[in-house]
């Protein structure tokens, strides 16, 4: 596996580490509340509060599928670290490339925040089959990953068996040093290390989004400026600019920096 960075400049390892715990830490909150709120506004049990907000969270056939497996419901953690680590630990096992995306990973790099599932772009190298295998220990996977728009590359879903949450999956070849470029982080007692996307190409891969017209346009937009007003000063705004003129989303970017 190639080897990654520790950690950028202006976020050592333990500031990322310690964001993911926020985050954990506030879903965990979040959604207790929410089971509670739920049992209270239907007068319902603590199990069936606890079903409702995981069709919330996984969405309607996962849960179904979970529940289906006679996983108690409240078993769920709705705690997104859990889910990553076991993700890293699979394809660790498997020496399989991947990276942390999305707004989980503008979670940990910039600020604690609600997550709706774990973005996760990985090596398709080596087969799909061994892949789907390993994750299935902690992951109830969809079978058949299809084509996507998000760079033409093959996709798929999984829900993590033990906190409910959903994990996007992008299969794509390294291309352009992706992967190499990860920054890594330990997370508690994990041997593992977590993959985190490095910042420029978070913020250009936001910009891509846009570029494609996504229905929620406006969110990605406001993200990115989000994104680029709290953590531009972190990065490499050479590379940042090699990457929007590479994918055709200079305009974007510009609009991004305040400068259109």
């Amino acid at each position: 596996m190639a080897a990654a960075m520790v950690a950028s400049v202006g976020a050592p390892a333990a500031a990322l580490a310690s964001n993911l715990c926020q985050t954990d830490l506030l879903h965990a909150f979040t959604f207790s509340r929410r089971c509670v709120r739920v049992s209270r506004l239907y007068g319902c049990s603590a199990e069936t509060a606890h079903a409702i907000v995981l069709r919330q969270v996984a969405g309607v056939v996962f849960a179904d599928a979970l529940l289906e497996a006679r996983q108690v419901p409240s078993s769920f953690t709705f705690r997104p670290a859990s889910a990553v680590v076991d993700l890293a630990d699979a394809l660790a096992r498997l020496n399989r490339q991947y990276l942390l995306t999305g707004s989980l990973a503008s979670s940990i790099w910039d600020r604690p925040r609600l997550v709706k599932d774990i973005d996760v772009i990985v090596d398709v190298r080596g087969g799909l089959d061994e892949l789907v295998d390993s994750l299935s220990e902690s992951f109830l996977v969809l079978a058949g990953p299809s084509d996507s728009s998000f760079a033409h590359s093959m996709y798929a879903q999984a829900v993590h068996r033990s906190s409910g949450f959903r994990i996007e999956l992008f299969f794509r070849v390294s291309g352009h040093g992706l992967y190499s470029r990860a920054t890594n982080f330990v997370y508690g007692d994990s041997a593992m290390p977590v993959r985190l996307m490095p910042l420029e190409e978070l913020l250009v891969s936001r910009l891509i989004f846009l570029g494609a017209e996504c229905p929620s346009q406006a969110a990605k937009l406001t993200g990115a400026m989000q994104l680029w007003r709290r953590c531009g000063s972190r990065m490499d705004q050479v590379r940042v600019a090699r990457l929007a003129k590479r994918f055709g989303v200079e305009q974007w970017l510009g609009r991004v920096k305040g400068e259109e």
